[in-house]
């Protein structure tokens, strides 16, 4: 039996479900303190590839994850595009090349060969 859990406090990292990864930055963590919602402070990283979220919870409560989203702030949004420091995104070089190369195929003639009977 757990008497007394006075200056205990236990460090959480836990993943972000998949439909609150979208937000980023501006998914916050709660618990339940004397039925009110209490907004614990959190840090952001990643473990083998997955987006977690890490706080120190003070109490045993139900956690939650949670976006106040009426309030969301640009920092929270995900920037997916490559690092690649090229003005062109690297997707259009792809496109390019393939277009030449349909071109090249597209007037490339054919041999035509003639099969003399006889």
């Amino acid at each position: 039996k757990i008497a007394d859990t006075t200056g205990i406090s236990v460090n959480i990292t836990m993943p972000i479900p998949d439909e609150l990864v979208q937000y980023a930055g501006n998914n916050k963590a709660g618990a339940v303190a004397d039925g009110r919602l209490e907004n614990l402070g959190v840090k952001f990283t990643t473990v083998n590839g997955v987006p977690c979220i890490n706080f120190t919870a003070t109490h045993f409560s139900p956690y939650t994850i949670y976006v106040n989203t009426a309030d969301l702030t640009a920092s929270g949004t995900i920037d997916a595009t490559p690092k690649t420091g090229d003005p062109i995104h690297p997707k259009w070089f792809l496109a390019i090349g393939m277009a030449c190369i349909s071109l090249v195929l597209f007037f490339k003639k054919d041999r035509v060969y003639i099969k003399k009977a006889g």
